[in-house]
């Protein structure tokens, strides 16, 4: 008798278990969606746009004049690169 009842059970578990795991699914969700707030805020930014404005502050207080006349910021001539001293 057992064996009969192992096999069958063995080959009706998806017909059994798939409603059963859906109506646990269901029940989760909306017990999960009651107990959360339902309060959405509407002009929250997104990650990246609070990172990019965190930026562009920072950009802006570290921004100083910048002096042309200073070696560090003077470009080098292109052409003058491979020409040999004797030149």
């Amino acid at each position: 008798m057992w064996q009969i009842f192992v096999r069958a059970a063995g080959s009706y578990a998806p017909y059994i278990l798939a409603p059963a795991a859906f109506t646990v699914g269901f029940i989760g969700y909306n017990v999960e969606w009651i107990i959360r707030s339902h309060e959405v805020e509407k002009d929250k930014t997104s990650v990246i746009e609070d990172r990019y404005d965190n930026d562009l502050k920072k950009s802006k207080t570290e921004l100083t004049e910048i002096n042309l006349n200073e070696e560090l910021y003077r470009i080098r001539p292109v052409l003058n690169l491979n020409k040999s001293a004797n030149l």
